[in-house]
C-alpha cells in the first residue's frame, strides 16, 4: 500500500502497538491474533513501540533467529511497519549493532502525509533521552509546523504499574526536560506513545497525550479493568483534528450497553464498600447487571472462555483489611444460566502465603449459595483479611460463557446475615479502581462512606481514580456534578483536581483548586470541554489529581458524588 506524500493533506489512519516479545523463535498465538485485527483494520502503516523480541543474550545467531520469526509475523500485513527501539530489542552493543543494520538508526523522523512521526531511542543512554538527541528533538519539533507531529519512544514517562523507577522516571531531571519539550510544542504534539509497561493507559498530563500500547502479546502487567488486555491504537489523523482509537483483541463479550437517566440531585456514589473486583486475566471480565437479579441489589455479571483460561478467577481486594473472626461463613450466591458442569473453590487470603480454602463446590442450573466456613481457619488468617477469590473450572463444552453473581455477605452460624462492611450487592453499578501502583485506594469508613486516596507526587505526578460504569449513565439532565472531597491541613492550595467522563470519547473537565479541609467541588457541564452530544452513554468515571508541589504526600478523600441540580 503506497504511503501518504509529505506533502499530502487527506486524512488517513495508522495502526500502533508494542511489546509482543518473542522468547523462543515462535511469535505466539496472542501476537498472531493482533497482527489479524490489524491487517483487518486497513490502516495505511504500523507503528511498533519496542521489544518486538526478548533476549538476555547477545549471541547474533540468537538474535537473528528471534529477528527473523519477528519479521516472518509480519507477513500477515500488508502494509509497513515503523520500528521503535525497546530495551530487549537493543540492551548492549552488540545487540544495538544488530538493531541498526536490520532497521536503521535508533531515533529518526518520517514525514507521512501532514504528520511527522518521530521515534526516540531510550535505550544507548539506558532510560534517557537526553544531550544531543534532546536537541536533535527540539529541532524536530520546531521545524514541524504545520504538522501533526507523533512521538513513540519505549519507556514512558510517567509509569504507572510494574515499571516504575524502571523507566524515563529514573532521571527526573532529564523525565522533565523532555515533557517540558512536549508541552512547549502543546498545539504541535498529538500524542506519545510508550510500550514497556504491558497494559493500556492514556494519561493527559499538562496537555499531553501519553498512551500505552503494550499489549500485542507478552504477558500482562494488570487486570483488565486496570488496560491488562491485548490491544491496538488506530489513530486517525488528518490536518485539523488527531482521534485515537482502542481495539481489543481477545476478550469476552459483553452485553449490549443500556442506560440509566440520572436525575438532578440523585446520588451517584457514596464509596461505602471496601471491596474493588479483579479478575487478572484479559479472558475474564466483570461488569454490574444491566438487569438486577432482585430488589436487594443489582449484582454482578463475569464473563469468560475455557477455551482461553481453563480457570477463570474472581477477586475481591480489601482495603482495610477484614476481620472475619466473629463470622461463621462467607456466603456468594451464584446463577449459572449456561449449566455446563462449573465448579468453583472459595478461599480469603492474608498476605501472600497465607490463605483458608474451601471446599470445591459444583454450580447447579440455577442459583447456587457458596459457602466458605471460617470454623477451624487460623485467626491470624481470619484477623486480617485482605482478599477474597473464587476459582473455577468446567469439565463440559471450552468455550465462551457467563455467571452472575448476587449479595456477597458475612453469615453466623444460622446461616443468618451477620452486620459489616463484607457485605456487596453492587447495588451502584459502578465499578472503582485506581490507576497507578503508587496509588493506595481503601474505604474511607464511618456511616458516611468515602473513598481515602493515599499517594506522593514525587513518584505518582498525576494520581488518578476511576470508575467503570454499566449501564451507561445519561447525564443530558444534568448542568454538573457534584463531589465532596476532603484534603489535608498541609495541602496549602496546592492540590487541585480534574473529572474526566467518557462516552464517545474521553472528555477532562478544567481543573479546580483545593483547600486544606472540606470542599464542595462543583463541575459544571459546559460546551467547551463536554458538547451536550457527549452526556450520554457515559460509561466511564475519572477524578484525576495534580498539584504545584512535587513532594506532597499525604491523602485526599472523596465523598459522596452526587448529580448538580
Amino acid at each position: 500500500m503506497e504511503l501518504p506524500r509529505p506533502d499530502s493533506r487527506e486524512p488517513f489512519t495508522f495502526a500502533v502497538f508494542g511489546d509482543n516479545q518473542i522468547y523462543e523463535f515462535d511469535p505466539g498465538p496472542r501476537f498472531r491474533e493482533v497482527l489479524a485485527a490489524v491487517e483487518t483494520a486497513h490502516p495505511r502503516f504500523a507503528v511498533h513501540v519496542g521489544d518486538a523480541i526478548y533476549s538476555e543474550t547477545n549471541d547474533r545467531q540468537v538474535l537473528m533467529r528471534k529477528w527473523n520469526a519477528y519479521r516472518e509475523a509480519l507477513q500477515a500485513l500488508t502494509v509497513p511497519v515503523v520500528q521503535t527501539l525497546g530495551n530487549h530489542d537493543g540492551f548492549d552493543r552488540a545487540s544495538l549493532a544488530l538493531w541498526r543494520e536490520l532497521w536503521g538508526e535508533t531515533f529518526f523522523y518520517r514525514d507521512i502525509g501532514c504528520a511527522r512521526l518521530v521515534a526516540l531511542d531510550c535505550e544507548t543512554d539506558e532510560a534517557r533521552v537526553a544531550g544531543k538527541q534532546l536537541e536533535w528533538l527540539e529541532k524536530t519539533l520546531e521545524s514541524a509546523e504545520g504538522r501533526q507531529a507523533f512521538v513513540f519512544v519505549h519507556r514512558p514517562l510517567f509509569p504507572v504499574v510494574g515499571h516504575i523507577g524502571r523507566s524515563l522516571d529514573r532521571y527526573p531531571e532529564d523525565r522533565d526536560l523532555l515533557h517540558g519539550l512536549f508541552t512547549r510544542f502543546r498545539g504541535r504534539v498529538r500524542g506519545v506513545f510508550h510500550g514497556h509497561e504491558h497494559l493500556f493507559c492514556h494519561q493527559d498530563i499538562d496537555g499531553i497525550d501519553y498512551y500505552h500500547a503494550a499489549g500485542s502479546g507478552s504477558n500482562l502487567y494488570t487486570m483488565p479493568q486496570q488496560g491488562g488486555f491485548y490491544h491496538f491504537l488506530l489513530v486517525h489523523v488528518s490536518p485539523d483534528d488527531v482521534r485515537v482509537e482502542i481495539r481489543r483483541v481477545g476478550t469476552p463479550p459483553e452485553p449490549a450497553p443500556s442506560e440509566d437517566f440520572v436525575r438532578p440531585g440523585e446520588t451517584i456514589e457514596q464509596w461505602k464498600s471496601v471491596l474493588t473486583w479483579v479478575t487478572w486475566d484479559s479472558s475474564v471480565s466483570i461488569c454490574p447487571r444491566r438487569t438486577p437479579l432482585d430488589a436487594d441489589g443489582r449484582g454482578l455479571d463475569l464473563f469468560f472462555d475455557l477455551s482461553r483460561n481453563a480457570g477463570p478467577w474472581l477477586g475481591a481486594q480489601a482495603a482495610p483489611s477484614l476481620d472475619l473472626r466473629g463470622a461463621a461463613a462467607v456466603a456468594l450466591d451464584i446463577f449459572n444460566p449456561g449449566g455446563g458442569g462449573l465448579r468453583v473453590v472459595p478461599a480469603v487470603h492474608s498476605g501472600k502465603k497465607k490463605s483458608h480454602e474451601g471446599e470445591q463446590v459444583t454450580l447447579g442450573e440455577s442459583m447456587t449459595t457458596v459457602r466458605l466456613p471460617l470454623a477451624g481457619a487460623p485467626k491470624k488468617i481470619l484477623s486480617s483479611v485482605d482478599s477474597l477469590s473464587w476459582s473455577f473450572s468446567g469439565s463440559g463444552e471450552k468455550g465462551p460463557g457467563q455467571l452472575a453473581l448476587k449479595s456477597l455477605r458475612l453469615e453466623d452460624g444460622a446461616g443468618k446475615l451477620l452486620p459489616g462492611r463484607c457485605h456487596e450487592n453492587w447495588a451502584s453499578g459502578l465499578l472503582w479502581y485506581a490507576w497507578n501502583d503508587e496509588v493506595k485506594a481503601r474505604a474511607a469508613g464511618g456511616p458516611d462512606g468515602g473513598a481515602e486516596l493515599e499517594f506522593s507526587l514525587a513518584t505518582c505526578r498525576q494520581p488518578h481514580y476511576f470508575a467503570l460504569v454499566f449501564p451507561y449513565l445519561d447525564f443530558t439532565a444534568l448542568s454538573g456534578l457534584e463531589v465532596d472531597v476532603e484534603a489535608p491541613q498541609d495541602a496549602r492550595k496546592a492540590l487541585r483536581i480534574s473529572l474526566a467522563l467518557e462516552s464517545d470519547r474521553r472528555h477532562r473537565s478544567p481543573w479546580f483548586p483545593l483547600s486544606p479541609g472540606l470542599n464542595v467541588v462543583q463541575v459544571p457541564f459546559a460546551e467547551s470541554w463536554l458538547p451536550r452530544t457527549a452526556r450520554s452513554g457515559v460509561r466511564r468515571i475519572e477524578w484525576a489529581l495534580s498539584g504545584t508541589n512535587n513532594r506532597f504526600a499525604g491523602r485526599v478523600t472523596l465523598r459522596r458524588l452526587r448529580a448538580g441540580r
